[in-house]
């Protein structure tokens, strides 16, 4: 980040109708950068070099996703890089800062679509629009930029998660490569090595888990003993450096938890 220092972004929502204020943090000067907006905020992702702020908004509020330049000072709009969607429940740069992925729910239609931003504008790209049949509610870059996970929430109770290969130009279905878990996927994440996915779910029936599976380019397998029942609702899991553990955050109806796994290829112990 410019001159060493390191931000944290932070979103507050505030009031019935969301009316929401984003934080850039300074840890360094205790300084805050702030950009106030009347929706909702659900994502935000830095660019991968930190000079670009990417959001994603609840619908009726002006455009849904917006990418502001940060100068280390303030959050400056970009006039060609807004998109207006419906609501985007996540956003999500690749590994090499080109490109951002975007997870919608438009009530007729969800999607998943990628985007090209050279630094002024986000740019469609024609096949990299995926109709997926249910509200995006995560998506993940895997490490090398090839793969997007996709994790969602159906209104049937046929939620799923699937993995779907860009190669520049199109997002493709992998045939192999979509499970069911009749459980909203809340959160998703690629291990460092682009090997396993880390899935947090959450259900109607309270059964909500952490479950790992393998990707080996073509098929999406179950690890049996990566599988870990957790009795509330998982909303964020996170691979350490190595690969070697696994962090998952919860939000329990008795007392949040914040805990670490060790997975050894086969086992989240």
């Amino acid at each position: 980040m410019k001159g060493g220092k390191k931000f944290l972004l932070l979103s507050l929502f505030l009031g019935f109708y969301f009316s929401t204020n984003l934080f850039c943090t300074d840890f360094l000067d205790s300084l805050s950068y702030t950009r106030s907006n009347t929706a909702s905020i659900n994502s935000v992702s830095w660019s991968p070099d930190g000079k670009y702020l990417a959001v994603g908004r609840t619908s009726g509020a002006g455009p849904e996703v917006a990418v502001y330049e940060f100068d280390g000072s303030n959050l400056n709009d970009i006039a060609g890089a807004t998109k207006e969607l419906g609501s985007v429940h996540f956003v999500e740069w690749s590994p090499d800062g080109r490109y951002l992925a975007v997870g919608t729910d438009t009530r007729v239609g969800e999607e998943v679509l990628v985007y090209e931003f050279d630094g002024l504008n986000l740019n469609d790209i024609a096949g990299a629009t995926k109709e997926i049949g249910a509200t995006v509610w995560s998506v993940s870059w895997s490490p090398d930029g090839r793969y997007l996970a996709v994790g969602t929430v159906a209104r049937v109770g046929e939620e799923e998660v699937l993995v779907l290969e860009f190669d520049g130009s199109n997002l493709n279905d992998i045939a192999g490569a979509t499970k069911e878990i009749n459980e909203t996927a809340y959160s998703i994440s690629w291990s460092p090595d682009g090997r396993y996915l880390a899935v947090g779910t959450h259900t109607r029936v309270g059964e909500e888990e952490v479950l790992v599976l393998e990707f080996d380019g073509s098929n999406l397998t179950d690890i049996t003993g990566a599988k870990k029942e957790i009795d509330d609702i998982v909303v964020s899991v996170s691979w350490s450096p190595d690969g070697r553990y696994l962090a998952v955050g919860t939000d329990a109806r008795v007392g949040e938890e914040v805990l670490v796994y060790e997975f050894d290829g086969s086992n989240l112990n």
